[in-house]
């Protein structure tokens, strides 16, 4: 965060949300296991050669797959046993993983938002009465990537105590993509 005072007295504090990334990792860990549990999209990609899956499926050169995000999200095959619970420190660097062989899920296994690297970023937080809850697909558009809430949330922000006065900013200065708060495919 840096703090300006404008010639007029205005004071200005801006956040670089690309920054949180770094100095912020248990948010961003709790970003991306939010997106893992609530992202309903789905991955689209060609077959290049046919295929033959399981001995028994062939997918045929040049056909399209589509891979439902939410099924790849909730296989403890790949994120462990843990899978339907919140583990806000699933994606830290450091913190020991529950898979069945005791590493790290693979990165292509967290699509978001479809596909490689991040396509559409969009979070959706859901609580409601203190407590978080997951949404189902009631309201929730056919297109849209994260579910929507089943019903309004009641947010209260306030000033923390010495952060009343001037504005808050935030942006992406120091970063070379559109949003570098979560990415698929990387470690």
């Amino acid at each position: 965060m840096t703090t300006t005072v404008s010639t007029t007295g205005e004071v200005t504090r801006s956040i670089d949300i690309s920054n949180a990334k770094i100095h912020c990792p248990l948010l961003a860990s709790t970003y991306q296991e939010v997106l893992r549990k609530c992202s309903i999209g789905t991955s689209i990609r060609e077959v290049n050669q046919d295929t033959i899956l399981n001995n028994q499926w062939l997918l045929k050169k040049d056909a399209l797959i589509q891979m439902p995000t939410s099924v790849i999200h909730r296989d403890p095959s790949v994120w462990g046993t843990d899978v339907d619970e919140f583990n806000p420190r699933r994606f830290m660097k450091n913190e020991p993983q529950k898979t069945e062989n005791g590493k790290k899920p693979n990165p292509a296994a967290f699509r978001a938002f479809g596909g490689g690297t991040t396509l559409c970023p969009d979070m959706v937080p859901t609580a409601g009465g203190g407590e978080c809850s997951m949404p189902t697909t009631e309201r929730t558009k056919q297109a849209a990537i994260i579910l929507e809430p089943d019903h309004d949330i009641e947010v209260e922000i306030s000033a923390r105590e010495g952060f009343e006065d001037g504005r808050w900013a935030f942006g992406l200065k120091d970063s070379g993509m559109i949003f570098a708060m979560i990415t698929e495919d990387e470690d």
